[in-house]
């Protein structure tokens, strides 16, 4: 049994009796959502630049440096994940989306150190609505966060071995299932 150490309304702190402190959210798993869309022939897809916190960890980044990752978020209590697919594509892309533009999903474990499942969706947002909203949910690393449009091969390039560049885990694993569907595009 593990005892907590401290609660807020998003994250309790936690200690084993073998002394290891990890962290639980409120909402345990979570979803990671690609979206794309094809104009004229050619996919684009929606990349979120946010901040992630191993940059702490690392001397040159500062915590509000952003890096490329799908639209993610923290699945609610009573809400099934592509509920949450729904919320988050509109809260963070300003995008209004139903259950028929997902294209495909997955799911895997975060990590040995955490009992996190993080549900992958890849959402066709071609047909979608761009509505006007205030983007983000209040956080700070919400407010820093933003959107940009990528090619096939700018996010390929992200996601190589060569580039060396920091992004989140789920984005290779979303744009694999990209790949699975639709093949290798130009």
């Amino acid at each position: 049994m593990s005892k907590l150490l401290h609660k807020t309304k998003y994250l309790s702190l936690f200690k084993t009796k073998q002394g290891f402190i990890y962290a639980q959210r409120r909402g345990v798993n979570s979803t990671a959502v690609l979206c794309f869309k094809k104009v004229k022939g050619k996919f684009s897809f929606l990349i979120r630049y946010q901040p992630l916190p191993v940059v702490n960890t690392i001397k040159h980044f500062k915590w509000d440096d952003c890096f490329a990752c799908p639209i993610t978020g923290s699945i609610e209590q009573n809400q099934t994940p592509s509920e949450n697919v729904i919320n988050e594509v509109y809260e963070e892309a300003n995008l209004k989306i139903s259950k028929k533009q997902i294209v495909s999903s997955t799911k895997f474990v975060s990590t040995t150190q955490m009992n996190e499942t993080v549900f992958c969706f890849l959402v066709d947002v071609t047909s979608a609505k761009l509505v006007k909203k205030q983007q983000g949910d209040g956080s700070i690393f919400e407010d820093v966060s933003y959107n940009k449009w990528l090619t096939f091969e700018q996010v390929r390039n992200i996601i190589s071995k060569k580039s060396g560049k920091l992004y989140l885990s789920s984005l290779a694993i979303c744009f694999n299932m990209f790949i699975e569907t639709y093949g290798k595009v130009k």
